[in-house]
């Protein structure tokens, strides 16, 4: 019943990536005017590469302000680490004894959605999350 729920929730993330593709064709790419997938290594050609792009730039500048004030209280940090990485730690241990590791020979569809958004991302490969 989960491989059957995952092998479905798979097929409608393929689904929604195609849309996405096909909604990157370049402006010069007609419905039908190129062959079948030509279309798709066009919009994949014509992507724009953000390898600059840092998570603090995602952050609001709220967020940032916020951030640097409780950088400021003494010993905030290294409890907040402390307790963060006890977490984890759990959580990670909890994740890889009741799931399956997605990789080349399972779920191979997941893996690659998986290196494309890592590539795309720009995250280096000794970076890269496992996925479950």
């Amino acid at each position: 019943p989960v491989d059957a729920a995952l092998l479905r929730a798979g097929a409608e993330l393929q689904g929604l990536v195609q849309a996405v593709d096909s909604c990157l064709q370049p402006a010069t790419a007609e419905a039908g005017s190129l062959p079948a997938g030509e279309g798709l290594q066009a919009a994949q050609a014509s992507r724009v590469w953000l390898s600059t792009l840092t998570a603090d730039d995602f952050r609001h500048p709220l967020d940032k302000r916020q951030t640097r004030a409780l950088e400021r209280v003494p010993g905030l940090s290294r409890a907040v680490r402390q307790v963060v990485s006890v977490v984890e730690r759990a959580l990670y241990q909890d994740n890889i004894s009741s799931s399956v590791l997605v990789g080349e020979r399972q779920y191979p569809q997941l893996h690659k959605m998986l290196l494309r958004a890592c590539e795309v991302l720009n995250i280096p490969k000794e970076r890269q999350p496992e996925l479950y």
